[in-house]
């Protein structure tokens, strides 16, 4: 079945992504109707197919092969497969790669530039299969500001394009001019036709994640210009913030949640600009709490804005506030108030209890 493939996730009517198939899998691809089979993996024996372009090819459908080193994405290859898929409209595809890491990230970007999904959507698609690391995190970011989606997104209406036919292949566009589509070209002009199949690359280390288990279906309705995401988005950003970035410490979600630019005001009262200051100043407040930890009391979302009531607490480990470390544990309370736009925190402003914990620091002293 092909809901037995790792990571299978069918996005609609034409499109499915998953994990490495087997041989038995591919039959079952080209019995459900799939006429094309893209490949985002390495040729790498330990979960490779032997021959999976004559596989393939052996049962009428057509195989590409787009060779992503899992450490190492480039834009050329985003670039390539923009203008792959853009060749195949109203084929049947499935995209694969080892675990459907690579195929998830590159699938949700395209899906950002021709089916005008939002930030939020693309984020949402990704993070149903896997969390992407700094690498990928930071490609993804990289990708959309080239692509001139991060403050905008896509909002053009999708073009018909036409079959792939024997004529010769078009230059795929550059990256910055994506996020527009080509316009068609005439009746009687020839339409444009695949890029030429892609070389086989060198093995690589299988990704060490292991694979969450996607949704049977993915359905992913088109957005138009700038929406606002439902509240139980922004409800969920909101908790990885806390969860991930403070609590758990890892600081890879940060250019996932924040744009690079924005205002924030902390809860101890230090304000600044840019998400770099913000890690930092986090990870001044981890280091002088041991164990430091940010529990949610309440939390209210209303269109772009989130509005959160917390308890930071941890032990007195170094110097806070100009107190030294006394040792002792420390809890106050605090507010914050999250903007959002286009899925992303723009804005953070949060007033912390600072007269509680200043008693607090003066009794222990």
């Amino acid at each position: 079945m092909l809901s037995d493939i790792a990571n299978y996730v069918p996005i609609n009517e034409h499109v499915a992504t998953g994990g490495q198939p087997t041989e038995a899998q591919i039959t079952e691809l080209a019995k459900h109707g799939f006429q094309i089979v893209i490949n985002l993996g390495l040729n790498d024996p330990r979960y490779s197919l032997a021959d999976e372009a004559g596989s393939v090819q052996a049962l009428g459908m057509t195989y590409h092969h787009i060779p992503i080193t899992f450490n190492a994405p480039l834009p050329n290859q985003l670039r390539d497969f923009v203008a792959l898929m853009d060749s195949a409209v109203d084929q049947r595809i499935f995209i694969h790669c080892a675990l459907n890491y690579r195929s998830s990230c590159f699938t949700a970007l395209y899906g950002q530039v021709r089916w005008r999904w939002s930030e939020w959507h693309a984020d949402e698609f990704i993070h149903g299969i896997w969390r992407p690391d700094a690498i990928w995190s930071t490609f993804i970011e990289r990708a959309r500001a080239a692509l001139q989606m991060s403050s905008g997104g896509v909002s053009a209406t999708p073009r018909q394009r036409p079959q792939p036919t024997a004529a010769t292949p078009q230059p795929a566009a550059p990256l910055t001019q994506l996020q527009r589509p080509r316009p068609q070209p005439p009746r009687s002009a020839p339409p444009p036709a695949p890029p030429p199949k892609q070389p086989i690359a060198a093995a690589e280390p299988a990704p060490t994640a292991a694979p969450t288990a996607p949704p049977d279906t993915v359905k992913r309705p088109a957005v138009s210009g700038h929406a606002a995401p439902p509240s139980h988005v922004i409800r969920q950003k909101i908790e990885r913030y806390y969860d991930t970035i403070w609590n758990r410490r890892d600081q890879r979600l940060i250019p996932v949640l924040l744009t690079t630019d924005l205002p924030f005001r902390t809860t101890l009262g230090r304000s600044g600009r840019g998400r770099r200051q913000l890690a930092a100043e986090i990870e001044r407040l981890q280091q002088a709490l041991q164990g430091c930890r940010c529990e949610i009391k309440a939390l209210v979302c209303e269109g772009e804005q989130g509005f959160v009531q917390l308890q930071y607490r941890g032990l007195h480990h170094a110097e806070l506030l100009g107190f030294p470390a006394t040792q002792q544990p420390l809890a106050w309370s605090s507010a914050a108030l999250f903007q959002f736009r286009q899925g992303r925190i723009v804005q953070l402003w949060e007033l912390g209890d600072l007269h509680d914990l200043y008693q607090q620091l003066s009794r222990h002293c």
